[in-house]
């Protein structure tokens, strides 16, 4: 059997792809059911899901693939959290050596750190996609963890065996401190937009002044310097409203910071946001900011843009090579309180907003559709394992 690779029109060989992941949280889902359905595209035989927690409940019962279910509980303590990890990581390596069928398997959310894991696959003699979500060590720096050292080796060595890197854009090969590995690295991403659900429903002039932030309440996202910048913003800009949606290990946290700021009154804190609510919201926000410290390709930008939603955003992972400031939306240097706010302040009184949101949004439809996201993926798996 054969797929086309519509850049090249020549048949290529098809091959049954797995794909596995760490045990994931609900915010993880979303990029997960892209890379799935992308999957489920390329794969000559039924594909295989390993994962976990939140992706096991979501994925489940999908006929099209076979979902085997990984357990995993964030232990108390560096000692327990080890033991922890190693544990799952072997409950995964099982299902590797069970499921004999997969050629390939991805290796996607937390696969950078799963040694064991990939130990097997290619012990195994499979073909091996290391696809990075994000970074594993720039994430544990911005929390502060005392792993950085560990995270880097194991990086270093899963980047070592993986048959090929997919990163989302070059840039990221010396942020991400894979200098040594840039032979094998190939330009991909799971990353699409279904237009029928995320398209512009309600022009600037028609939306509330709601500033938002919308994700993983995480230290990586920086969700705690965005509350200790909404002091300054709504200063400057009284008639604005703020809104925080999602849920994660920082809630109680962000609820007394609020609460000590005194910002009841102006702040609505909303909880998770389901995924196929989120137009809704998107098009009654007038900005969103990202003020994370480390990212990839954030869903949450492109599902905003292609909402006519202009995004205030940190540079950091591939947004800049999307965002162009004062053009397509707004770029931030640093995600401090003082940068967030003068960015979010800049931007709510830009005079073109309308018009930067709409190259934001025209440039979303022409590079993030279905069959693009498809053709990478298919041309990354070619070079690989021709």
């Amino acid at each position: 059997m054969s797929i086309q690779d519509s850049s090249a029109g020549e048949a290529v060989e098809r091959r049954t792809i797995g794909v596995l992941t760490f045990p994931i949280a609900q915010a993880g889902t979303i990029p997960l059911s892209h890379l799935m359905e992308i999957t489920c595209s390329l794969s000559g035989g039924r594909p295989s899901l390993i994962t976990g927690n939140d992706g096991y409940t979501a994925f489940s019962g999908d006929e099209r693939f076979r979902t085997f279910g990984i357990s995993h509980e964030e232990a108390k303590g560096p000692i327990a959290r080890t033991i922890g990890f190693l544990t799952t990581q072997m409950k995964i390596s099982r299902k590797v050596m069970q499921i004999r069928d997969v050629d390939v398997w991805i290796f996607f959310i937390g696969g950078d750190l799963l040694l064991l894991p990939m130990l097997t696959a290619r012990i195994l003699r499979k073909k091996v996609l290391l696809m990075f979500a994000g970074s594993a060590i720039e994430k544990s720096r911005s929390s502060g963890g005392r792993f950085g050292h560990t995270i880097r080796a194991l990086t270093c060595l899963t980047s070592t065996l993986a048959t090929g890197v997919v990163l989302y854009a070059r840039g990221l090969i010396e942020e991400y401190h894979l200098e040594p590995f840039e032979a094998k690295v190939h330009i991909a991403h799971e990353h699409y937009i279904d237009f029928g659900r995320f398209h512009l429903e309600k022009s600037m002039g028609g939306r509330e002044p709601l500033i938002a932030f919308i994700g993983r309440f995480s230290e990586e996202k920086g969700v705690r310097n965005f509350v200790l910048a909404v002091p300054s913003i709504l200063e400057a800009l009284p008639e604005a409203r703020i809104l925080i949606g999602g849920s994660g290990p920082l809630e109680s946290e962000l609820q007394e910071q609020i609460a000590a700021l005194n910002l009841q009154d102006r702040v609505r804190l909303e909880g998770w946001i389901p995924h196929e609510r989120l137009p809704e919201y998107l098009n009654r926000i007038r900005l969103i900011t990202l003020p994370s410290y480390t990212e990839g390709l954030p869903n949450l930008m492109l599902e905003a843009m292609a909402c006519g939603t202009p995004v205030v955003a940190h540079a950091v992972g591939v947004i800049p090579e999307i965002v162009q400031d004062g053009r397509t939306g707004f770029i931030m240097n640093d995600n401090s309180p003082a940068c967030i706010a003068k960015n979010v302040i800049r931007a709510f009184r830009h005079p073109d907003l309308e018009t930067i949101a709409a190259k934001g949004m025209h440039h979303i439809e022409k590079e993030f559709g279905f069959e693009a996201a498809v053709q990478k993926c298919s041309m990354a798996l070619e070079r690989m394992c021709g």
